[in-house]
């Protein structure tokens, strides 16, 4: 709820200037890599003890999504709405030991985003940040269960910063390059993962706050006058 209304007031603000304003369309695809340590961590001691399945639970390092949004464009300058999901999934399988039943477990992460911030041009080249909020959610589907499982949903607030470059493709349509790095403004922590991995586990919980800081690179398609 609080991200909806984070988002709502967002395209309020961004809408409200459209009249003195150029207002596209924009819609893309990013790719970003992190390193949570303490979750691999996990990951990796959940691989040494189950060494029966098939395949390994591989570190959590990169994140794909997609991206759609509007932008109010002045003279040197734009204002963006933007939601965006970023979001990996594991699967392994396996003959489990005790009753050689074929058993399987796949996860699901996803850093779901409302953005509001401003870019600058110089040319081509743009500059921007955005304030961001951000879910950020980890569900497992597993053998034994008919539905995926909750195991971790916490909102947090972070920022992007990034550079932009702008390719002008026609009277109705632009292309943007966009490097980026998203700095969240809290660590997230991560031991209810653990417990799902390890039930019964008696770690201390204050040993699994992880930094989710990704940065990566957007492809944007801007549609409307450019």
């Amino acid at each position: 709820m609080k991200q909806l209304s984070v988002g709502l007031l967002f395209l309020f603000l961004l809408l409200g200037g459209q009249a003195a304003a150029q207002l596209n369309l924009k819609i893309g695809y990013s790719l970003s890599v992190l390193d949570p340590q303490n979750l691999n961590e996990t990951v990796k001691a959940f691989n040494e003890a189950n060494p029966w399945y098939d395949d390994k639970l591989k570190d959590l390092n990169l994140f794909n999504g997609l991206l759609i949004g509007f932008r109010n464009k002045w003279e040197g300058v734009a204002l963006e709405f933007t939601w965006s999901t970023k979001f990996a999934s594991q699967r392994i399988e396996g003959i489990r030991p005790d009753d050689n039943k074929s058993v399987f477990r796949e996860n699901f992460y996803r850093i779901q985003s409302f953005s509001f911030g401003p870019e600058f041009y110089f040319g081509n080249i743009g500059i921007g940040a955005t304030l961001d909020a951000s879910d950020v959610t980890i569900r497992t589907l597993k053998s034994q269960e008919p539905n995926e499982i909750p195991v971790l949903d916490e909102f947090t607030l972070s920022t992007h910063l990034f550079a932009s470059y702008h390719i002008k493709t026609g009277d109705f349509m632009s292309l943007c390059f966009r490097p980026f790095v998203q700095l969240p403004f809290d660590r997230i922590n991560t031991f209810s993962f653990e417990e799902e991995l390890f039930p019964g586990t008696t770690n201390d919980s204050a040993d699994y706050d992880d930094n989710f800081l990704n940065f990566g690179l957007m492809i944007i398609f801007y549609n409307g006058n450019q």
